[in-house]
């Protein structure tokens, strides 16, 4: 296959014909880009070639790679955090489009409307969408905060800073961690906590699902602790810059690695949709259907 694993880097338009697909491609998206800003702000944060210089503004270095990035990716997490919610509430949405497809030439029926918000009380994923995404809205006051202190107009009282600064990314690292937990929960059920450090077995090790939620979870769990060692401003700074290193970066290396296999997914899910229409051209098989209603009445 090649470079047809990863057209969904380098073709994104191609996964912006149906909302179904276009909100796949933004999950991916934002965990993937996203996740390379948090690694350049967590390293350049732990490198000792960069002095930070407080209320320096966006002139010093430091702050550029560190409090810019941050703040820009935490806002791209949580783009993507809520549209994980999306695909569960449309759940059975690809079976509707069929259905539509197959009664529309004797029934005037409306083609099935892809929702955006809704309530899906009994889904584990859809909490664990909830929760990310609560996780990511906290990060977004942090890292916020965080650079606006950077300027010398800006003044925030001590207790302020505890709580925009530290205690937002404490119960933000606890709402990515949970959220992570939830979707490995949803997949494994109650062999939740088997396979979590290794995969048990050869299908493990070949699933893709396996190893995004793996990542995933283990990003959430670098951002807990992170947040958690936030808490202790009194550390030596060496102390915080391997912890930031091995938190913030392993975690953030992790998301980055967990949206570039949903890209994967995506490429190879698409390529097969592709094959089976190639081997159906009359257009009269399931997936030849499914396909065409959803790429060409989906609403957008």
């Amino acid at each position: 296959m090649g470079l047809d694993t990863l057209d969904a880097v380098y073709k994104p338009w191609i996964y912006h014909k149906s909302s179904q697909t276009a909100v796949e491609w933004w999950i991916a998206a934002s965990a993937f880009y996203g996740g390379i800003l948090f690694m350049i702000g967590s390293f350049s944060g732990s490198s000792p070639y960069l002095t930070h210089d407080n209320k320096a503004g966006l002139p010093n270095t430091y702050n550029a790679l560190v409090y810019v990035t941050f703040c820009v990716g935490s806002y791209l997490f949580t783009m993507g955090c809520f549209l994980m919610t999306v695909p569960v509430i449309n759940e059975g949405y690809l079976d509707r489009c069929l259905m539509w497809k197959l009664q529309s030439s004797h029934l005037k029926l409306p083609p099935p409307k892809y929702r955006w918000l809704g309530f899906r009380g009994s889904s584990i994923s859809y909490w664990g969408g909830v929760v990310y995404t609560f996780g990511a809205v906290l990060y977004n006051i942090g890292t916020t905060v965080s650079l606006a202190d950077q300027f010398q107009s800006v003044s925030i009282s001590a207790d302020m800073q505890v709580l925009l600064e530290q205690v937002t990314f404490l119960i933000g690292g606890v709402g990515f961690l949970l959220g992570g937990a939830s979707y490995v929960v949803a997949t494994k059920g109650r062999s939740s906590l088997q396979g979590i450090l290794v995969p048990r077995n050869a299908r493990e090790w070949l699933d893709l699902d396996y190893w995004v939620n793996w990542l995933n979870f283990w990003g959430g769990v670098g951002f807990f602790m992170s947040g958690v060692f936030l808490m202790f401003p009194s550390l030596p700074i060496e102390a915080y810059m391997i912890e930031n290193a091995i938190g913030f970066g392993v975690g953030s290396t992790c998301f980055t690695l967990g949206g570039l296999l949903l890209f994967v997914k995506m490429s190879l899910a698409r390529r097969r949709a592709e094959d089976e229409q190639y081997d159906h051209v009359r257009g009269d098989s399931f997936g030849s259907i499914a396909l065409s209603a959803m790429s060409e009445h989906s609403p957008r």
